[in-house]
């Protein structure tokens, strides 16, 4: 008959050795990941920093024909909204209803209008609805594929 003999407390602190393997492999898989990763974000740095040092294109006032007016109205339009969202009480609660579309008015110069109305809280918490206008000049140039920074600001009225 075989008799029970209880495992030492040094036999449990030994490693078996095919567990040593197992993590060995394990810290090995996890370098590669993170060698790979940090080549990726390499590549990645350079392609960036390679367009940026593009020039910029530049489009002169007499080439403005070239540009979709309907990208400059939506360009207008963008700006508009930031510049009225900026001069509200509450800025975070402006709502721009699609039942009332903002309206473009070109006049001479370069020079468009954008009317529409915003819904926001007044310094109360109540929500109105106030109509704006915005007159803006474009300065003619764009720079890259941006044409949303071109503007220069004429008026803000919020009624």
């Amino acid at each position: 008959m075989e008799t029970f003999r209880p495992t030492k407390p040094r036999d449990l602190m030994k490693p078996k050795s095919n567990s040593g393997n197992k993590d060995q492999t394990k810290n090995t898989k996890h370098g590669c990941f993170l060698l790979i990763g940090i080549v990726l974000l390499v590549i990645f740095g350079v392609s960036m920093c390679s367009k940026c040092s593009e020039e910029p294109k530049t489009i002169d006032s007499e080439n403005v024909s070239k540009i979709d007016t309907s990208s400059l109205e939506l360009s207008a339009k963008v700006q508009a909204k930031i510049l009225v969202t900026e001069r509200l009480v509450c800025p975070s609660t402006a709502k721009f209803p699609w039942d009332e579309p903002q309206q473009v008015m070109y006049a001479k110069d370069s020079t468009i209008i954008v009317n529409g109305v915003v819904d926001s809280q007044n310094s109360f918490g109540a929500m109105i609805r106030s109509s704006y206008g915005v007159k803006l000049k474009w300065n003619g140039k764009i720079t890259g594929d941006d044409i949303y920074n071109n503007w220069k600001t004429l008026k803000v009225i919020i009624e």
